[in-house]
């Protein structure tokens, strides 16, 4: 328990010191809590002596109030140096872990890891926001009541004092084989709740095929076995759990058992006070209780801990260095060079050795079958990924050597999959140039062909889109992603054919706004329909990581090769 205390505040970074002086108010809190049981054993003494006098009740009334106010302020002074701090910790976690996911490659997101990046974010984020720091407080709270309590039975008689605190130590003992199995169950339901999330969004996206296809069955069942194995892992963690807090429960029972029968055999032999064991009736059948909430805490630790280690994990996951402080600059080399280039998403690799060069307002055109390396080339221009040979250049600068937001400016990308966030039409267009004037963003729309239809809903520019753009059609999407495109007025543009999935009516609108977006701009497209690429100043035909043909169209064509093939289709 105390490596989880060091461990969230080091994780808390410079609120260490803060959440850490909320320990004084905190034990001053716990002192005062146990006065009111002092307050009843001082005045059922005074009683039994005869000495209590009427004007004693108006001194207990004005302890106990003093006691309630000074035990509130230091709860209130604890709360808002440690709680606070919390929350405003976790704020800042969520804030610095989006930046991190921001500068990861885009690998780490088609690696299964969807499903516990959402568990880190909605559930051990979560967990620690509400408990991390409040599992300290009761802690330390736990353990103040415990050294007080050690103190009192001390003062009664040494003997008692001794028993209690070899009792405190057996426990203790005990909790660490209890921290253990914690530690080890909580991590494996941590890992099960991730793959819960996997699952849960994949049947969420995958829900319009479950749907239509009655034979992707297997993909509920998958869905009904996370759950299933979710349940089963925790049942398994109450097993392991419940006999470690059963076994606590007789310990302590057998504690006070002792220590009660001590007293009496004390109080018996005269070697015992009145007075003390009195004080020993009052507080004796809670002289564990701190004991058993310390003990109690193993779990609430464990989860915390394996919260607190999922939220490192994700942290510490290498992002794409951005390390550069060279610029671009006009010069003489190719706008865009792509010098002996191998990448793979696994051993295998998808590009081998590729090398191409694209001058400035060229077009420049990937053809090929599926799987082939197009997407691939693009991304590594975008540096979505790094390169694991070679070099990619812009303007002869690697680009690895260029900090990625200068990268990103020279850059404007617009594939099929168009992502609209929930908010307005306005702000889903302006974030291309967010200092653009409102002007600007019109003009914009007109260009990309959509103002028009944008001006026919209820709200206009200031309609809130459903998330990922739902309410719209996919050639509206499309044509808001244009002229966001248009707006940023990037020089470089990376285009996977934004005409391949949308209707006929919708082509003619797109088309046209391409040729907004594009005109006097270097472009990279990835062609599925060969027609669209009769103006390319160069093609490159990849097919197993390699450019197997090159050329304009009509060279490509009259080499009746793979081009060729693909064009009489």
């Amino acid at each position: 328990m105390f490596k989880y205390i060091k461990h969230i505040l080091d994780f808390s970074g410079k609120y260490k010191v803060r959440i850490s002086l909320a320990a004084v108010p905190l034990f001053l809190k716990t002192m005062l809590s146990q006065m009111m049981i002092f307050y009843s054993y001082l005045m059922i003494l005074r009683l039994l002596e005869k000495k209590y006098l009427p004007k004693d009740s108006l001194v207990f009334a004005g302890m106990i109030v003093l006691t309630l106010f000074l035990e509130a302020l230091f709860q209130n002074i604890s709360d808002r140096l440690q709680s606070s701090a919390g929350f405003i910790v976790m704020a800042e976690k969520r804030k610095a872990l989006g930046e991190h996911l921001r500068r990861m490659p885009m690998g780490y997101f088609s690696e299964g890891n969807v499903g516990n990046i959402s568990t880190v974010l909605a559930t051990d984020m979560t967990y620690l926001e509400e408990h991390g720091v409040a599992i300290v407080a009761t802690i330390i709270s736990d353990i103040s009541n415990i050294i007080v309590t050690a103190i009192f039975l001390s003062v009664i008689d040494y003997r008692i004092g001794i028993v209690y605190i070899s009792f405190v130590v057996l426990i203790l003992f005990l909790s660490k084989g209890m921290m253990k199995t914690s530690l080890k169950e909580a991590s494996v339901r941590q890992e099960q709740n991730g793959r819960l999330a996997e699952s849960v969004i994949e049947f969420v996206s995958g829900i319009g095929v479950i749907k239509s296809f009655p034979a992707a069955h297997f993909a509920v069942e998958r869905t009904e076995g996370a759950f299933r194995e979710s349940a089963e892992d925790n049942i398994h963690f109450e097993k392991k759990y419940s006999p470690w807090t059963f076994l606590m429960g007789i310990v302590c029972g057998l504690g006070i058992t002792l220590i009660f029968g001590l007293g009496f055999y004390l109080y018996h032999t005269g070697e015992l006070d009145k007075s003390f064991f009195l004080g020993l009736g009052l507080f004796g059948m809670q002289i564990f209780g701190s004991v058993k909430s310390f003990y109690s805490q193993s779990a609430n630790v464990s989860l915390a801990e394996s919260s607190l280690s999922r939220v490192d994990a994700l942290l510490s996951e290498p992002e794409l260095a951005d390390t550069g402080r060279e610029h671009f600059s006009p010069s003489g080399e190719p706008e865009i060079e792509f010098r002996d280039v191998s990448f793979g998403y696994g051993k295998e690799d998808v590009l081998k050795n590729v090398s191409f060069t694209v001058d400035k307002g060229q077009m420049l055109a990937f053809v090929g079958p599926s799987g082939g390396g197009k997407s691939t080339a693009v991304n590594l221009i975008a540096r979505l990924w790094d390169v694991r040979e070679g070099a990619v250049l812009l303007r002869g600068r690697d680009i690895r050597e260029v900090p990625l937001g200068e990268l990103m400016n020279e850059i404007s990308m617009v594939f099929q999959r168009v992502y609209l966030f929930k908010d307005t039409i306005y702000n889903n267009i302006s974030m291309g140039r967010p200092d653009a004037s409102r002007e600007e963003v019109i003009e914009a729309c007109k260009k990309a062909r959509c103002h028009e239809f944008i001006m026919s809903l209820p709200d206009g520019y200031e309609t809130v889109l459903g998330e990922g753009g739902a309410s719209l059609s996919g050639g509206e999407r499309q044509r808001i992603s244009i002229a966001r495109c248009i707006l940023k007025d990037s020089p470089i543009i990376l285009l996977d054919e934004a005409t391949a999935s949308v209707d006929v009516d919708n082509e003619r609108y797109i088309e046209e706004a391409i040729s907004e977006l594009c005109r006097d701009k270097t472009v990279i497209v990835i062609a599925h329909r060969l027609y669209t690429i009769r103006d390319a100043d160069k093609i490159l035909l990849i097919k197993d990581g390699t450019i197997c043909e090159q050329g304009t169209y009509d060279e490509l064509v009259s080499q009746e090769g793979i081009f060729a093939a693909m064009a009489a289709v």
